[in-house]
């Protein structure tokens, strides 16, 4: 009787071990896998898989955190902004250690404009696990407040998940423009036209990073074939203006400042012109005032306050000169 008592106990026990039964101790492990699966939501890139995951995962853990991140989240596909962003509060709260909980509400911070407090919740979020479009957000954070070094940290990352994303790339070549790295930036530009080859803003772009080598004929050419898509555009005629006055084709500038159409543009450098006129035909005063009514347009200007000074050497006015050429100077920063 005892051998058979015996015998039905231990079966018993096999039973309870081979089945779901967790004798208590089971919920932890299965909220811990209810977790996982959540975190992984984001990834997942069909329908079908993320409604079986939700399922497994309000299934494993009905009144977990797991299951407060999927309300969260559906309040956020919703479109319930403040409403999803209570939720991660709370499921945060909750848990502080939920990655993907930080992400998503540190992109709604985002979203909404509250840049400090997503700063915060995306770097959290990458501390718990590598996911692009923190990185992103990030990149989009430090880009603005000049942490030039830290966005195309974050630019460059995105970018291995988003190869095919021309404003990532056009992004990336303004913070290397800042940078003055221009050959970068010159890169950037590129690869941004190859996704998008009538992209404006990226031939403009190029266009600056040339002109900021001194590859002024190179600007000229790019922004002509912005102007050959878009010929009315006056902003770009402004550009094109200012990069012949840098390259010293005045008259270039002049006419390009004309097409602009607006009142005063590129007036800086006739006034500048009948100076010269008025130099080189020893007319001294009419030389001074044209030169004076150049620089009122334009004050930093080394180049005509040079001139200045020129005049008032050849008038004899030897210490106007001397004013004139220290401004000089001090405007080339020398």
């Amino acid at each position: 009787m005892m051998k058979k008592l015996l015998i039905l106990t231990l079966l018993l026990l096999l039973t309870l071990l081979t089945c779901a039964f967790d004798w208590g101790f089971g919920t932890r492990d299965k909220c811990g896998e209810a977790k996982k699966i959540a975190a992984g939501l984001n990834d997942m890139k069909s329908e079908d898989s993320r409604d079986e995951a939700e399922a497994r995962i309000r299934k494993l853990c009905p009144d977990g955190v797991a299951s407060r991140f999927l309300t969260a989240r559906n309040l956020e596909l919703a479109g319930n902004t403040e409403q999803a962003i209570t939720e991660y509060l709370g499921l945060l709260t909750a848990d502080p250690e939920f990655p993907a909980a930080n992400g998503n509400l540190g992109l709604l911070y985002l979203q909404k404009g509250l840049v400090d407090e997503a700063a915060v919740e995306l770097t959290k979020a990458l501390k718990g696990g590598a996911d692009p479009r923190y990185n992103k957000g990030l990149a989009r954070i430090f880009g603005p407040r000049k942490l030039f070094a830290l966005a195309g940290y974050h630019y460059r990352e995105a970018l291995k998940a988003f190869p095919g994303d021309a404003a990532l790339h056009m992004e990336l070549a303004g913070i290397y423009a800042d940078m003055g790295l221009f050959d970068n930036a010159d890169e950037e530009y590129r690869k941004t036209l190859s996704i998008e080859p009538d992209n404006e803003t990226a031939r403009l772009g190029l266009a600056a990073a040339y002109a900021g080598r001194n590859q002024f004929d190179a600007a000229v050419a790019e922004m002509r074939k912005a102007l050959a898509a878009n010929p009315g555009n006056k902003e770009i005629h402004r550009l094109l203006a200012e990069v012949y006055e840098k390259k010293g084709d005045r008259k270039s500038a002049e006419e390009e400042y004309l097409l602009t159409g607006k009142v005063g543009e590129g007036r800086h450098l006739r006034y500048s012109r009948r100076g010269d006129e008025y130099l080189a035909a020893k007319d001294y005063d009419k030389a001074v005032a044209e030169y004076k009514a150049a620089l009122q347009e334009k004050p930093e200007w080394p180049e005509v306050m040079q001139k200045l000074g020129d005049v008032y050497k050849a008038a004899g006015r030897d210490d106007d000169a001397l004013g004139a050429y220290k401004e000089a100077i001090r405007l080339k920063g020398e």
